[in-house]
């Protein structure tokens, strides 16, 4: 008797540890946690496993303690598998294993009297949701008293509030805005990719100050999430610098993907920002705001963008004014953002010469489009991108190296429900026209095959595309686009 139970409770908590890390990772939601479960054949392997070792037991009982071993080292094996991030301890997450542990105990004390009861050790994932469907009236509470919180705060400190958002770009522009803002305010920015509302809230308790101006990226995975958001901070400058199929499996159409962007114009914002570039069928003068426009056209516009030296030249004009500016940003949409970037400190009444000054010593972000050099080697390490326009931009840059065998390192893009497949072959076969050699690995690498034909080749992880690419002879520039985290 004392063997089962605490047969039963060693693995229930063994197997639970794959499937707690795919929780943690979906944020805490059920329902994307069923959806990553489904395009992934290990998990759809350890589910149907799980089912065939309940339905084993029901025709030979004793089978379930070796079925209760399988599955918990293949949850184990499944965790540390090419590992990129760990399960976090978080409070959430131990409120979350108290109330597990509360369900197993319950189960174990049930088990001596009901012993196919056992069965449960095979369904981590069902305690784990259940678990969390009890908890998350507690956890609204918690949200809500901590966004709250971080509400009074930025009443109390009354900085003026700049939201961002779009389908690419957010973190970049977030950078580039504050460098030029910088010179005439005290700017805080949320920091990372802190672009959730209670991601927000998080980086404005833990920080002393909000400055002057405060820039926050708004991120968005489903219908809602800028709202809560807009609701927290209140925001009186909303930026959209573009509007493309990115997160359009959360979203399931174009035009909801588009409402949910449109969604930043909340009531307390004043002024609206568009860059124009990466917008289309927009009615922007629908919006009871004052609208802005940047890019190829607009109130700021940018032109005759070129690649010199390592810098990238380009001239910015208004209805006032014209400049010349270069940067160390490289990819060929920094033109873009930089000209919306100065539209905004138009507004703000930052002088022209802080402008300038603060273009021309932009620094690269870490993982986005950054380059490195190894020797004679080039790297350019994109691995925080995920979007169609900003793989075009990498692979262009990439190939601006002719001297250089050029190399693409990736899996693709996701997140793009139907469009994916045809998407990802697409962009294969766009880099393959530029490139020397792909290698791919991953959830797309069927498509990315199929686009790039010979000139790539599929790999089991990053690690076989990194030893394929060190046996390349002479000098070599590689682009690594995209690194995807485990829930892929």
């Amino acid at each position: 008797m004392l063997f089962r139970i605490i047969a039963f409770i060693l693995c229930s908590i063994l197997s639970l540890i794959k499937p707690l890390q795919i929780f943690q990772q979906s944020s805490y939601r059920i329902k994307e946690s069923i959806t990553i479960i489904k395009r992934k054949p290990s998990l759809i392997f350890f589910t149907l496993l799980s089912v065939f070792a309940i339905a084993l037991a029901f025709i030979n009982f004793y089978s379930v303690y070796c079925s209760s071993i399988a599955i918990s080292f293949i949850s184990l094996f499944l965790y540390c598998k090419a590992l990129k991030k760990p399960i976090v301890k978080t409070n959430r997450l131990q409120r979350l294993l108290a109330v597990y542990s509360l369900i197993l105990l319950v189960l174990a004390v049930l088990i001596i009297k009901i012993e196919r009861l056992f069965i449960f050790a095979f369904c981590p994932f069902v305690l784990l949701f259940l678990s969390a469907i009890l908890i998350a009236p507690l956890e609204k509470k918690i949200s809500n008293k901590f966004k709250q919180k971080a509400k009074q705060k930025l009443q109390r400190q009354n900085p003026l509030t700049i939201a961002i958002t779009g389908s690419f770009g957010k973190t970049t522009l977030k950078n580039i805005l504050a460098n030029i803002l910088s010179t005439q305010y005290s700017v805080f920015i949320s920091p990372s990719n802190y672009n959730t509302a209670i991601g927000l809230a998080k980086c404005i308790n833990e920080t002393e100050s909000l400055g002057e101006i405060f820039i926050a990226e708004a991120g968005a995975r489903y219908s809602g999430d800028i709202a809560e958001i807009c609701a927290l901070i209140n925001p009186k400058i909303a930026v959209i610098t573009s509007i493309t199929n990115q997160h359009l499996e959360t979203f399931k159409t174009e035009e909801n993907l588009k409402k949910e962007k449109l969604s930043i114009l909340s009531p307390s914002v004043e002024y609206a920002f568009f860059n124009t570039d990466n917008i289309t069928k927009v009615d922007y003068n629908s919006f009871d705001k004052k609208v802005v426009l940047s890019g190829k056209a607009g109130d700021v516009v940018y032109s005759n963008a070129q690649i010199k030296n390592g810098k990238q030249i380009f001239d910015l004009n208004d209805r006032e004014s014209s400049m010349q500016v270069e940067c160390s940003l490289l990819s060929d949409y920094i033109p873009s953002l930089v000209a919306t970037a100065v539209s905004i400190a138009k507004v703000l009444g930052i002088q022209e010469k802080n402008i300038k000054n603060a273009i021309n010593t932009l620094k690269p972000i870490a993982h986005r489009l950054e380059l490195l050099y190894n020797g004679k080697d080039v790297i350019i390490d994109d691995a925080y991108n995920s979007n169609e326009q900003g793989f075009i931009s990498a692979v262009n840059l990439l190939s601006s190296f002719e001297d250089k065998t050029k190399v693409l390192i990736t899996p693709g893009v996701v997140e793009l429900g139907k469009k994916q497949e045809e998407t990802n072959k697409k962009l294969a076969t766009y880099a393959s026209e530029r490139v020397d050699k792909i290698f791919c690995y991953g959830v797309n690498s069927k498509a990315i095959k199929s686009g790039a034909k010979d000139k790539c080749e599929v790999c089991s992880s990053l690690g076989d595309c990194m030893m394929r690419y060190k046996k390349i002879q002479g000098e070599r520039a590689v682009l690594f686009e995209n690194d995807l985290p485990d829930v892929y």
